[in-house]
């Protein structure tokens, strides 16, 4: 052995012993971000659905993939915003609708033990964000989100476990509790005032977004009506799925001081819809408003101690009604005063619930006096809404559609 070489030897040993402990390194490294990913979905997939041992589920999954928490020198913590902080997360510092884990392994090291005391630390972190369930599109309101504005009720609670993306600005007044994770607004922040109590946690600037829904295929109407005019003004009356028809001076289903059994399937209806204190219930159902037989779109009013428990077919998958409770045509034009009208009623308020998607892309949506709640899921997609005296629940469960979440079919990593 030359003398060169035996003076090299300990040099290139040490290269390549460097060498191999930064692969080794690289390796656990994407070990640990592909774990981390794993595990922030299934936090925020629990999240959710309202299941507060999200974090627990999160760490399973870590544990899953290898690397559980307390073992092998391994650290797994979750956290949600606004506690988000480092650099590489600035977009997402101090909001409420982001979950993060950060996963952190002490590794022994072959051949960098003199330098790293025999370990090295390999950490990752991954977030995930979660899906609004509120969706007010604004494409013919200019103020969309309006809670109490004339104070002409009481106020208006809205208790959401899911951000509300708002195209637009917003208003609430002093009295009104607007408590969703995350208001997320296209429209600048002195162009909106969220007085009362409102969750900390308001976006302003953002993105404007598009109909979230609009690659689901709408129903049409046929053509054929099997009934005109219909009305039911007392007893108890099973109806069935079909096409109930307005004219050009009546709405298509008028119900007062009756009870209403739905069963499942497709109503549509044309020329708007009356009911005045109905009892009503159902599963499997949507009910879509439309134009045709000479009837233009027509306002859907719900008044006056009315009681509805009806629920969305759950059912499906891709372009099907799965989920949607209440469909307005998306080329609804506005004849009149025809925002959808709920006014001194309760939804869900027993079996079977009001789970279900209302969507009304192209009309707004006005509740007052009323109580809606729903037991899994009950998002809004609308055009605006105005609520006084008012409490509403909005939900996020889709674990019961077949089809999963319908606003995104699955949980996607912010960063």
């Amino acid at each position: 052995m030359s003398p060169f070489f035996a003076a090299c030897l300990p040099v290139l040993m040490l290269a390549c012993g460097f060498a191999l402990d930064v692969g080794m390194m690289q390796l656990k490294n994407q070990q640990i971000q592909g774990a981390a990913d794993a595990a922030v979905i299934a936090a925020e997939l629990e999240l959710e659905r309202n299941n507060s041992s999200w974090a627990t589920e999160g760490l399973q999954e870590a544990a899953y993939n290898g690397f559980t928490n307390g073992a092998n020198n391994t650290t797994v913590s979750f956290i949600t915003s606004p506690l988000i902080t480092p650099a590489n997360y600035g977009d997402y510092s101090g909001r409420y609708d982001v979950v993060q884990v950060k996963i952190t392994q002490l590794v022994p090291t072959l051949f960098m033990g003199a330098l790293t005391g025999g370990t090295y630390s390999v950490s990752a972190q991954a977030v995930a964000q979660i899906p609004p369930c509120i969706y007010l599109l604004n494409s013919k309101s200019a103020v969309t989100y309006t809670a109490n504005e004339q104070d002409t009720g009481g106020p208006s609670y809205l208790y959401s476990d899911c951000p509300e993306y708002i195209n637009g600005d917003a208003y609430s007044s002093s009295d009104n509790w607007h408590q969703a994770p995350e208001t997320i607004l296209t429209g600048a922040s002195g162009s909106s005032s969220l007085l009362g109590r409102v969750k900390s946690g308001t976006v302003y600037g953002a993105a404007a977004i598009s109909d979230p829904l609009a690659s689901v295929t709408s129903p049409t109407f046929s053509g054929t009506c099997n009934h005109t005019s219909y009305s039911v003004t007392t007893g108890t009356v099973t109806l069935n799925p079909g096409t109930y028809c307005g004219t050009g001076s009546t709405k298509g289903m008028t119900l007062s001081n009756c009870t209403i059994v739905l069963n499942s399937g497709l109503y549509v209806i044309t020329g708007g819809a009356k009911w005045t204190n109905v009892t009503m219930t159902g599963t499997g159902v949507t009910i879509f408003f439309t134009k045709g037989n000479g009837a233009q779109y027509g306002q859907f009013v719900v008044t006056t101690t009315s009681v509805i428990n009806i629920s969305a077919p759950t059912a499906g998958s891709g372009g099907s009604l799965a989920g949607i409770l209440f469909f307005a045509d998306r080329a609804w034009v506005n004849t009149a005063a025809q925002d959808f009208n709920f006014n001194s009623s309760a939804f869900g308020t027993s079996a079977p619930g009001s789970d279900g998607i209302w969507y009304l892309p192209a009309t707004g949506l006005l509740i007052y006096n009323t109580g809606w709640n729903c037991n899994n899921y009950c998002p809004i997609i609308a055009d605006n809404l105005n609520t006084y005296n008012a409490t509403l629940t909005p939900l996020d469960n889709f674990s019961a559609l077949t089809s999963g979440n319908p606003f995104r079919k699955q949980a996607v990593l912010a960063q």
